[in-house]
């Protein structure tokens, strides 16, 4: 750029003052223009020219403008770079997340998919099973096809244990499993639950040992989880434990580091979980071990510990992982230390007390163990059979359902009955009317069948018995003859009885009668315990029940607002043996005597809350409750709602 600039005038009389300054120039390229005169004063026509030429700083060079540029270019790029970088990363990771959902959402259709069949598998798989057992209960011969049976009856009980085992994984897997701990004493619990396992330790000839440093102690936990969690420990320690070999069971508390006595170690737990004050149970075997190799995967689904050995010690990869699950569904840890064809040791570390635990996670009540549960389902499918195929322990059947007598003298026919009942149900027999009142009135079973023709004491006798015996009247009884007549039918229902079926009859209808029977009472029941306001005889059948009911209702509300109120007061009130008060109360209402003192305070307690006249506190010292918050929380539990919630509904 040219830049053309003139000096200001100066004074001609000035001759010294031959000076132009300029200031400040930007670099380029100058012409300064000068002009003069004589000294006559007379100006030259054409200015003389001078080109002058300014450079400019290095900064300001086109050069360095070029580097300005480059360097902006360089810093854009790398904007532009870590920029696209971020967001591929964001992509890879959303694509991940992505793809682990839809890993997960697969996995989980699969297990729907497997445990919907499962469904369908239980009952095709038990009526191999029945007609199996009666098969080789009836067979005389021996040789390759006894053996063939029993090979038979074997699988198809292991497959029906894993179906079961899958069931409850998705139960666990999907979070519908919900932990309701109650406060029980563990050494019993456990000994109770190892002692099931005698029998085949016997028959097997290994040694079975129940050992506790302590007694006694109480410890929260859920009581269907752990029994699921032992059998499934010890289940494993007898099936890779040869005959004649070592199980131990042991319990031990204490704080810090476990001294297992296996080399290899792994802890199976979630994070954060730290366990300080503890009570461990502990499950040792000498049997063949696990490798270093496959012992950080034994609880992997659908791992299988690899093994030389038969296929009886391959495992099925359901088992340890569902009891992985329970155990920290229970916040405890579990630990397991093996060497080979040394042995294996399970830790299971529950925490002491209930600060682990929320409000929705405990029961109100304390309670005691008093069944075996579902071991059967677990002794079932060991090697219950000796090298020439002869059965070695008894059939065991799962005490949490329902238990039917079956009253037939016809062996026939009493066998039938049970052996197609015991898919579904607990089944004792009797061979004639007066066992059966017998083993009524001691065992207190859910329903029973029974024939009306028998020697020593007929049906219609036997529902007569039972129905004027307030310990079995509430009992519902299913008759069945070959009198068809509309008369011996009438005659029948007269008695008490609840049906009447004519032989021969259709087992499936005979099954959905029995089972219709049984879940309608178990609705009934239901109904005391959920709905605030009802009368014994909403939830009863006969006078003789309501009776009682109303009875022991009368006893618990004449002293509701002592505390000390217990069982034994009301055994001792009722005039009834603790036992029998026990049985008749479940069969009535499905809740122990303990439950049922507690529903009637809180009904009494919903009752005046309707009537708005006292405070919630006062309510609950009114009806026998030590602790308002306590009572709060049993409310809650029982109806759904809280005391206050309830109070403002019925203003």
């Amino acid at each position: 750029t040219n830049h053309y600039s003139y000096p200001k005038q100066m004074k001609q009389t000035d001759a010294k003052n031959r000076k132009a300054t300029f200031t400040n120039l930007k670099g380029g390229t100058y012409l300064f223009k000068v002009r003069a005169s004589n000294n006559d004063g007379v100006w030259q026509e054409s200015p003389t020219i001078l080109k002058i030429k300014i450079t400019p700083p290095f900064w300001k060079t086109w050069e360095a403008y070029f580097i300005y540029l480059f360097i902006l270019i360089l810093l854009a790029y790398a904007v532009f770079n870590e920029v696209r970088t971020k967001e591929r990363l964001k992509s890879e990771v959303a694509l991940k997340n992505i793809e682990k959902e839809k890993s997960e959402e697969l996995n989980q259709m699969k297990l729907l998919f497997f445990t919907n069949i499962t469904h369908e598998f239980r009952t095709p798989l038990t009526l191999i099973i029945s007609p199996l057992e009666n098969i080789i209960n009836t067979f005389k011969g021996s040789g390759h096809l006894k053996e063939h049976l029993f090979v038979m009856l074997r699988n198809a009980k292991y497959l029906l244990r894993l179906i079961n085992e899958l069931m409850d994984f998705r139960k666990a897997e999907t979070g519908s499993w919900q932990l309701s701990s109650s406060k029980n004493n563990l050494v019993v619990f456990v000994r109770e639950v190892a002692s099931t396992f005698n029998e085949i330790a016997e028959k097997r000839n290994i040694k079975f040992e129940f050992n506790s440093e302590i007694q006694e102690i109480e410890v929260w936990f859920d009581r269907e989880m752990l029994i699921k969690i032992l059998n499934n420990l010890i289940y494993n320690a007898f099936k890779f434990t040869s005959d004649g070999g070592l199980i131990k069971v042991q319990i031990e508390k204490g704080r810090g580091n476990e001294n297992p006595l296996f080399t290899n170690k792994f802890e199976l737990k979630e994070d954060g979980i730290s366990i300080i004050d503890w009570i461990s149970i502990k499950v040792m075997d000498n049997g063949i071990g696990i490798s270093g190799q496959s012992i950080k995967n034994i609880v992997n689904r659908y791992y299988q510990v690899g093994s030389n050995e038969s296929l009886m010690h391959l495992g099925s990869g359901i088992g340890l992982a569902l009891t992985k699950n329970l155990v920290l569904l229970n916040k405890g840890e579990i630990m397991v230390c093996s060497e080979r064809n040394k042995g294996t040791e399970f830790i299971v570390r529950l925490p002491l007390g209930n600060d682990h635990l929320s409000k929705s996670e405990r029961t109100c009540e304390e309670q005691v163990f008093e069944n075996k549960s579902e071991t059967a389902n677990y002794l079932d499918d060991i090697e219950n059979y000796n090298e020439n195929g002869e059965n070695i322990l008894t059939r065991i059947d799962n005490t949490s359902a329902p238990l039917i007598l079956v009253v037939e003298d016809n062996n026939d026919m009493r066998h039938f009955i049970k052996s197609n009942l015991e898919h579904k149900f607990r089944v004792i027999e009797a061979e004639n009317g007066l066992e059966g009142y017998n083993l009524a009135t001691e065992k207190i079973p859910d329903l029973i069948v029974s024939d009306i023709i028998m020697p020593e004491m007929g049906g219609i006798q036997l529902c007569k018995k039972l129905k004027k015996d307030v310990l079995t009247s509430h009992i519902p009884i299913v008759l069945l003859t070959a009198l068809t007549s509309v008369s011996n039918q009438i005659e029948g229902l007269e008695t008490g009885a609840d049906d009447y079926i004519s032989k021969p009859f259709n087992y499936k209808l005979f099954e959905i009668r029995i089972d219709n029977l049984i879940q309608s009472r178990k609705k009934l029941r239901e109904r005391f315990g959920k709905e605030i306001e009802i009368e014994s005889k909403d939830f009863v059948l006969n006078w003789r029940d309501q009776e009682f009911l109303d009875k022991a209702i009368k006893l618990v509300k004449e002293k509701i607002s002592e505390p000390e109120l217990n069982v034994d007061n009301l055994s001792k009130d009722i005039g009834m043996s603790r036992m029998h008060l026990h049985r008749k109360i479940t069969a009535l209402t499905d809740q122990t005597p303990g439950e049922f003192i507690r529903t009637i305070r809180l009904k009494e307690a919903a009752r005046l809350l309707a009537e708005n006249r006292l405070s919630v506190s006062e309510i609950a010292y009114k009806v026998g409750f030590t602790a308002p918050s306590y009572f709060s929380t049993c409310f809650g539990k029982q109806f759904g709602i809280s005391p206050k919630e309830y109070l403002a509904s019925r203003t």
